[in-house]
């Protein structure tokens, strides 16, 4: 059986675009298991579980993007070898990257790699931008959401893959100031983003 996994951040996004090429690589749509409104950095998806759980050998795997699919570098890898181990293909339409070949092994860890680094460096620039903004006096007093420097601070090290909490202590900032950007501005949040970044895979 050939599966296909598609997933979204946001409710508000269109998950249409990715079921469209899944089909087009082959996919039945009744066979798309999917993530609508789930960040990749949590440990539960129930769409890609239930994937999980179903694929016997000799299935295959196929995905828009690597970052549909693993909540990190590691993550990504570790699916891929128990893809391996279980007897299941594993192809990325984006990326041509297809497991089942020597080739596409190569070219999966690879891409793999740099997405982690990418995911790095994300968080260091946010991190040192942060900085640089607070020793120059410019984190005071509150601003429309579209306006504050921690707005995009907080999404970038969520797409960096760090928790909540992880975030606040970075930040220096409460739990519940990094929850009111999460989820109470989302998706004001992600329409900067992805103006702002050319690396997001779009819906």
């Amino acid at each position: 059986m050939r599966y296909g996994y598609a997933r979204v951040s946001m409710k508000s996004q269109e998950i249409g675009s990715q079921i469209d090429e899944l089909v087009t690589a082959g996919v039945a749509e009744q066979d798309i298991f999917r993530d609508v409104g789930v960040s990749g950095k949590r440990a539960s998806r129930p769409g890609l579980d239930a994937m999980l759980a179903g694929l016997q050998l000799g299935d295959e795997v196929v995905v828009v993007k690597l970052d549909r699919l693993g909540r990190s570098m590691l993550h990504t890898a570790q699916l891929a070898t128990d893809f391996r181990e279980r007897g299941v293909g594993f192809r990325s339409l984006r990326d041509n990257v297809d497991t089942s070949t020597a080739i596409g092994r190569m070219m999966f860890n690879l891409l793999a790699t740099f997405a982690e680094y990418e995911r790095e460096m994300i968080v260091e620039r946010t991190v040192a931008g942060l900085e640089h903004a607070r020793e120059n006096g410019r984190l005071g007093g509150r601003k429309p959401v579209m306006q504050h420097p921690l707005a995009l601070q907080v999404k970038a090290l969520v797409d960096g893959g760090l928790k909540p909490v992880e975030i606040a202590k970075q930040l220096k900032v409460s739990r519940a100031t990094v929850y009111r950007y999460l989820e109470t501005y989302e998706n004001a949040l992600e329409g900067v983003w992805e103006s702002a970044s050319t690396t997001t895979c779009p819906s």
